[in-house]
């Protein structure tokens, strides 16, 4: 142990020393390489300054003779090129000035050199020839001289200022070049002379193993005679537990019967509790068909309350009476299933007679029961009676009405017809002029005429959506058991161009099937997604979400909704610019804008006809919505 302690303390003693060596010898590197680096800075210092002087000297150069080419030629074009030949030698005076700031010496040449530039420049701006002549008149050759012993002074003071950085650039360079050769040659040194105290290390190291392993080899044979005597105490534990075991298996066995025997006892129980429950099932069905019985005195009640709605709505009469006659057919649907449910339940009371005696007394009470709903069935059938008489009559005023709506369709065809035309002609000379004469036109014709075209196509449109909202009554309602999935992919594929400029959403939750009239909700959902494009918030992407569900009207809390009737729940909500929520009545209204047509453009009737089309389904929207956070409309339609 005191040759391993040794060992070791001579490997960490080897690892200081190696450690100290490499610190001191990185550091000695590390400054070496720096000044190396200073040195190749000094030296491209050196090069720029000598550009820049060489750049000065070309400057004053270049404006000394595009002067003289003036004074000889006349040509106004070389006074231009002296003046940027000027500004290019500020450019480099202000530069060199930056590059000398740290040398004393060269800073006061600057000055100097400053000067002379000063001079040189006065003498080439001073231009006092009237006009250009063929032959040099004295004033001339004056000029030229100044202007020759001012250049000769500043390209003095050039020479001098390239004489001292050559100088400077030499010793520069002879010092980057001792540096350059020396830095390898500490990386050398340094390199070997780790290495040498590596192999050391390793030395040592190694015989320090081979200690370790011969200790290791003598503890390994101990632990061998411990873990005999180990696994004879393991073998006298595990005779003990077996026969731990073995009375516990024991044990088990009598736990075992005992559970067997309350099993058997809850199997009686659970017999006894089948009769109880099969008492209550059919307590539980002859609830069921008293609450079908009032099912169907809700169903009239809700048919009474259509019918007044009808009175109010004329043109509305003959798709009433056909909504009338197909709740008469599920009425009897209703019927029939009563007395099927009646054979069903004389079934099973056979079946119970068998179990108890004690349910026939119960089955006499239900026939009873199903008498009483008989003579109520009989009752509704005198009252489906009497309402069919009322829709006669009502039939009657449709009829006269009908004839109505006829002469307003004929007389809105040709309104818009004699409306259109004009129109149609304006725009038609509108665009000859654009294609022929538009280039000719003033600029303030050509925006007389974009406002002339602007009006006339939105008066195509606004013509366009009230035959639309006047033909929302008139026309045949249809209903049908429509995709409403399907009517939405519908518009989208309609709208897709505006969609992408928006880089709108549109996404579809629960939509099922519903009984509508196809095309009128086409018109409907495309009015929704058009508006909540148009209105969309330009800093984010537009979101478009619709979602349905059918519910209770106790449920929706509407005032208008019948509590017990099932309507479905359509909504459209979106995320743009919204509006002010007392505004959530008026939207509805004909011609009704929040904005002006100059920012949005519209009539104010695609709202207006989308409540008409819910009007048509019997149902009410409402409108919802907070300024920048979006709009939301409710659809309730009966179900």
């Amino acid at each position: 142990m005191k040759k391993v302690n040794r060992s070791l303390f001579q490997i960490k003693i080897i690892y200081v020393v190696t450690t100290f060596f490499l610190v001191i010898l990185s550091i000695y590197t590390f400054n070496q390489i720096k000044k190396l680096i200073d040195s190749s800075n000094w030296v491209n210092h050196t090069t720029l300054v000598t550009q820049s002087l060489h750049k000065i000297s070309s400057a004053v150069f270049e404006a000394e003779t595009n002067k003289r080419g003036y004074l000889l030629t006349g040509n106004k074009l070389l006074l231009d090129r002296k003046e940027a030949a000027l500004a290019d030698l500020s450019v480099e005076q202000h530069s060199l000035a930056g590059l000398l700031k740290d040398n004393k010496a060269q800073y006061e040449n600057l000055k100097s050199l400053n000067l002379a530039i000063q001079n040189k420049v006065v003498s080439i701006n001073n231009i006092n020839v009237q006009s250009p002549i063929p032959f040099i008149n004295p004033l001339i050759k004056r000029n030229i001289s100044e202007g020759s012993a001012a250049m000769d002074s500043v390209m003095a003071q050039i020479d001098k200022m390239y004489g001292v950085e050559t100088g400077l650039l030499q010793v520069r360079t002879e010092k980057y070049t001792q540096l350059s050769s020396v830095t390898p040659l500490y990386i050398i040194v340094l390199f070997f002379g780790a290495l040498v105290i590596l192999l050391a290390s390793y030395s040592k190291i190694h015989t320090a193993l081979f200690h370790s392993q011969n200790l290791r080899n003598e503890l390994i044979i101990q632990n061998v005679e411990k873990v005999e005597k180990a696994a004879t105490l393991i073998i006298a534990n595990e005779e003990l537990g077996f026969q731990n075991k073995e009375k516990e298996q024991r044990a088990a066995e009598l736990i075992i019967a005992n559970k067997e025997l309350e099993f058997q006892n809850k199997e009686k129980e659970q017999k006894a509790a089948e009769l109880i429950v099969a008492n209550k099932e059919l307590a539980f069905q002859n609830k069921e068909k008293e609450q079908r019985a009032t099912e169907l005195i809700i169903a009239n009640k809700e048919l009474a309350f259509q019918n007044k709605e009808k009175e109010q709505r004329a043109a509305e009469l003959i798709i009433a009476n056909k909504e009338l006659e197909f709740q008469n057919k599920e009425k009897e649907q209703r019927a029939a299933e009563l007395i099927i449910a009646n054979k069903e339940l004389a079934f099973q009371n056979k079946e119970k007679e068998q179990r108890a005696a004690e349910l026939i007394i119960a089955n006499k009470e239900l026939a009873f029961q199903n008498k009483e709903k008989e003579q109520r069935a009989a009752e509704l059938v005198i009252a489906n009676k009497e309402l069919v008489s009322e829709n006669e009559i009502k039939e009657q005023r449709a009829t006269e009405l009908t004839k109505v709506n006829e002469e307003l369709r004929v007389f809105t065809q040709i309104a818009s017809h004699d409306l259109q035309e004009p129109l149609r002609k304006i725009q038609m000379f509108a665009s000859r002029i654009l294609d022929s004469d538009y280039g000719s036109l003033s600029e303030k014709g050509k925006i007389h005429f974009e406002i002339i075209e602007d009006a006339a196509t939105r008066m195509r449109t606004l013509i366009e959506d009230l035959i639309t909202y006047s033909q929302t009554n008139n026309e045949e309602r249809v209903f049908e058991l429509a995709d409403l999935n399907q009517i939405v992919e519908e518009v989208k594929a309609d709208l897709e161009d505006t969609i992408s400029e928006k880089l709108a959403t549109v996404e579809t939750t629960n939509l099922g099937s519903a009984r509508i009239i196809p095309f009128q909700f086409r018109q409907l959902f495309n009015n929704l997604i058009s508006n909540a494009l148009k209105f969309s918030n330009v800093e984010i992407p537009s979101q478009i979400k619709i979602d349905s569900e059918v519910k209770k009207g106790n449920e929706l809390a509407i005032v208008a909704l019948l509590p017990e009737k099932d309507y479905c729940h359509i909504s459209v909500s979106d995320n743009g610019i919204g509006f002010a929520d007392e505004y959530s009545e008026k939207i509805f209204e004909v011609f009704q804008r929040l904005h002006g047509k100059e920012k949005y453009k519209g009539t104010g009737i695609g709202l207006a006809i989308v409540k008409k089309i819910v009007e048509n389904h019997n149902g009410v929207i409402k409108a919802s919505s907070d300024l920048g956070k979006g709009a939301r409309f409710d659809i309730y339609l009966p179900s």
